[in-house]
């Protein structure tokens, strides 16, 4: 009788421990959280505004170089030599629009850059770009990026350089803020004409992401053109301790907004510009 009594307890017991075994995986094994494609999307607006930051001194080198008189009204462009090295500073009144995917941003503030050691495919060329007071939108952007060229790779048709990130930070008026360290390099590729085809990125970078986690990315074979805001191909990805690693596959060389985020087997299709409206939210 003992045994029988005892039966369905036991049954009971195991059926508990089975379901509570089952939801302890689900935890790891699940569905893509929000949280999780919060992330990946994050992660894209960092890379995204510091490569616009990059663009838009490289622009006006540019312009030095043609001697262009364009004038524009939405900032203003200083150039300073002091002995060897070039000073340009874009100073930003908020006005001025850089647009992601159809949609405009604004952005305030100063972008600096110092550059010595000779034109970009000279080896041991440097740039350094700092910020202050610069904004995209309410995001507060910080950080020290620094550029140095290898020169020209034996193909003669692409060059080489070597890119740290170091206190990169973005701040959002709701306080939330995530942060980046990275070390990457960036290989210049060439059309026979010697205009700039694409660059293929590589490289890792580690930080504090908006939830508070640390967490670290590698990069592998980020494709970037010139004109396009996003990254065109190739794969992000992120790990955070105790919990499954996101990839981001950024398709197939599309100037576009859609990645493709992956977890445990797992993937969903994103829109990268969803997120950034609500998270750079325009205080103007």
């Amino acid at each position: 009788m003992k045994t029988k009594k005892l039966l369905p307890v036991l049954i009971s017991v195991f059926a508990a421990l089975a379901i509570m075994i089952i939801s302890c995986e689900k935890n790891d094994t699940g569905s893509i959280s929000d949280e999780e494609l919060q992330i990946s999307e994050d992660d894209a607006l960092v890379t995204t505004i510091f490569n616009d930051a990059y663009n838009d001194v490289e622009d006006e080198l540019s312009r030095l170089q043609l001697k262009s008189t364009e004038t524009f009204i939405c900032k203003s462009v200083e150039h300073v030599w002091n002995n060897d090295t070039l000073i340009i500073t874009i100073t930003y009144n908020g006005e001025c629009q850089v647009e992601f995917n159809g949609k405009l941003h604004w952005k305030s503030g100063k972008i600096i850059m110092k550059r010595f050691g000779g034109r970009y495919y000279e080896a041991g060329s440097t740039k350094i770009l700092t910020f202050v007071d610069y904004y995209v939108d309410s995001a507060k952007i910080e950080g020290t990026k620094t550029i140095v060229s290898e020169g020209y790779n034996a193909d003669s048709l692409s060059i080489t350089f070597n890119i740290n990130l170091e206190g990169g930070k973005l701040t959002f008026p709701d306080g939330m803020y995530l942060t980046r360290d990275a070390q990457k390099t960036r290989v210049m590729h060439f059309k026979e004409n010697k205009v700039v085809d694409h660059y293929l990125v590589n490289g890792s970078a580690n930080g504090i992401n908006i939830f508070g986690d640390e967490y670290s990315r590698t990069l592998t074979d980020l494709w970037i053109e010139p004109g396009c805001p996003f990254i065109m191909s190739g794969n992000v990805l992120i790990e955070i301790e105790g919990k499954s690693p996101i990839n981001i596959d950024y398709g197939n060389e599309t100037c576009d907004a859609f990645a493709t985020v992956t977890r445990n087997g797992e993937s969903k299709d994103i829109e990268l510009r969803l997120r950034w409206r609500r998270r750079l939210r325009i205080f103007r």
